[in-house]
């Protein structure tokens, strides 16, 4: 999936040569659902990982499976997300 890229540690559009950088944006789109909490997009209102809620906790048992079939209907094709005992999420 093409799109426009945005740079990764504040967010603004990448431009190089006087113009937007089009390219493949599958990590951007996983990283921005992951993120997102639900009802911060008007358009889709239930997608959201709501990760920043985990942050001092544990992640529930369904969370991993609920993310893939939000990157899945976000347009990312993925066949796992796991989160590891050191709270790494690992995206396949």
């Amino acid at each position: 999936m093409n799109g426009l890229l945005t740079y990764e540690n504040c967010g603004d559009l990448a431009i190089e040569g006087g113009g937007c950088v089009v390219a493949g944006t599958e990590a951007q789109t996983i990283e921005h659902v992951l993120v997102a909490n639900r009802g911060e997009w008007r358009e889709h209102p239930l997608l959201g990982g709501e990760i920043r809620k985990m942050q001092h906790g544990l992640a529930g048992r369904m969370w991993a499976a609920r993310a893939r079939q939000m990157c899945r209907e976000a347009g990312v094709a993925m066949s796992r997300v796991a989160v590891g005992d050191n709270g790494k999420i690992t995206v396949e």
